[in-house]
């Protein structure tokens, strides 16, 4: 029974350490640890060896749920930018860009901590074209822009040609934190087998719960190689985006370590 207990102790000391070593300590607020080794009993049945991996590349993302009843101040869907007026507006092939969501800094750095390697003050500001389309292939750098701005009541009116289109209508989010266990075809990244990691992607839910369908970090819905996701969207109020029903936007990792800011990939999703 000792051994039992020394064995179980080592496991989680070895796995604690991993996660600690993958988001940093002042990043893990108590509560991870205790659902961290409840997945890791759950998952372990299916994924033998590889249910550590697994656990370690859990990531923190951040739920964005529709909250038509509250003021559109902080995270939000829409509206006008904070963008200054020395700032250009962001264009796709000369057209003005939409301005899909804007992300509270100083939110994001409160419930993230060391997670959020962007700025930790003002506003990041999210923009896409309506108009321009890209394969899921996350290689279209050219129609999605992240711009930082210091954040203000201030709003910026679009340019004139984009008035009758491009501006969505203003909703706020409700955002909540939780931890979002890598998707089934991640299974070579985490040295498992497929349809054992597909059985896991099905248990750790159950834990960590479900989540909403717009979210920011966290995973994909597959395996990006050298890419992390920042932005999964679902076509919301005002969008005109066709075929398309939801779009992701990614950055490389290096960028994404470094904190760096500006042009990004997205990845449309056709119905």
């Amino acid at each position: 029974m000792t051994r039992q207990r020394n064995d179980l102790l080592s496991t989680f000391v070895g796995l604690a350490t991993r996660y600690i070593a993958f988001v940093g300590t002042e990043s893990v607020p108590d509560n991870d640890f205790r659902l961290l080794g409840m997945v890791r009993d759950a998952v372990a049945p299916d994924l033998g060896d590889a249910a550590d991996a697994a656990v370690a590349a859990i990531r923190p993302a951040i739920d964005l749920v529709f909250d038509e009843s509250a003021p559109a101040t902080g995270t939000r869907w829409g509206g006008l930018p904070t963008l200054p007026p020395d700032v250009e507006w962001p264009r796709h092939d000369g057209l003005p860009m939409s301005l899909i969501v804007t992300v509270d800094c100083v939110e994001m750095a409160r419930l993230l901590r060391d997670d959020w390697p962007y700025p930790r003050t003002g506003e990041l500001l999210f923009f896409h074209c309506d108009y321009a389309t890209a394969d899921y292939s996350y290689e279209d750098s050219r129609v999605g822009r992240i711009v930082h701005v210091p954040g203000t009541d201030s709003r910026r009116e679009p340019p004139v040609e984009f008035r009758d289109y491009g501006v969505y209508p203003e909703v706020a989010y409700r955002v909540n934190r939780r931890l979002m266990f890598p998707h089934y075809m991640a299974y070579d990244e985490v040295g498992a087998d497929l349809l054992a990691m597909m059985s896991a992607a099905e248990r750790a839910p159950g834990i960590l719960g479900t989540g909403s369908w717009d979210y920011l970090l966290g995973h994909s819905d597959g395996s990006c190689g050298d890419l992390r996701p920042l932005l999964h969207v679902e076509a919301g109020p005002g969008t005109h985006w066709g075929e398309q029903v939801a779009i992701s936007i990614w950055t490389d990792v290096e960028a994404f370590a470094e904190g760096r800011l500006g042009e990004v990939h997205v990845a449309c999703e056709i119905a």
